[in-house]
């Protein structure tokens, strides 16, 4: 557009410099002025119309870069939730030979006693101590806490805790070597929470009853 102005001035001005007698010479010279002024616009033009694919490249790269990054930032998500978390240290398995270690023993024993045995007989708990009466080093005293929630009367609920409890003595010689004594603590909710304990002690033969209580609920 500038060329088209400027050529159409320059026709316009060296039509008034003839008209005003103005010499050749300076006519030539304002021509070449112009004409060099009409070369200086096209150059500004063209430089004008190409910055926009001169930085296209310059998009594309930023364009590139936005892209990588986004790729290294996905790859360090972990896939299952967006966080990364420590793993908790698996927790150590107590050796049966230790108190922990024996106790989960004894109340796995005591619970396949009851479910193959003892009917409507729950644990309540079991406490191991430390048996100080022996010499030998990893023997215990079995203190455990039965609940058993039957609708008898009296005398036959003590005719019932008398024998499970002797047949939990057995099994025990048996099968924990390690239990030099073991006291099971009855409760009756039937007998409006009746209270009952039968002890027993290890000897070369068996178990043998050391103590034997019902409460008053029992009679």
């Amino acid at each position: 557009m500038r060329k088209y102005v400027l050529s159409a001035f320059l026709v316009f001005a060296l039509a008034l410099l003839a008209g005003c007698g103005a010499s050749s010479s300076f006519r030539e010279g304002l021509q070449d002025g112009m004409q060099k002024s009409a070369e200086t616009a096209d150059a500004v033009e063209g430089s004008a119309s190409s910055p926009a694919a001169e930085k296209t490249p310059v998009a594309e790269e930023k364009t590139e870069a936005a892209d990588s990054k986004e790729d290294s930032s996905e790859s360090k998500v972990p896939a299952a939730n967006g966080t990364t978390s420590e793993q908790p240290a698996a927790e150590e398995t107590p050796s049966p030979d230790e108190p922990a270690g024996k106790q989960s023993v004894v109340e796995k024993k005591v619970q396949e006693y009851i479910d193959e045995n003892y009917t409507h007989t729950s644990i309540d708990r079991i406490t191991l101590n430390e048996d100080l009466g022996t010499e030998a080093e990893g023997d215990y005293i079995a203190l455990v806490y039965l609940i058993w929630d039957q609708k008898n009367s009296g005398k036959t609920s003590q005719q019932m805790l008398d024998m499970y409890s002797s047949d939990m003595a057995a099994r025990v010689y048996d099968d924990l070597p390690e239990i030099q004594e073991i006291a099971i603590f009855w409760t009756v909710p039937y007998l409006n929470n009746g209270q009952a304990k039968i002890s027993f002690e290890r000897i070369d033969s068996g178990m043998k009853y050391t103590d034997k209580v019902f409460d008053s609920n029992f009679n």
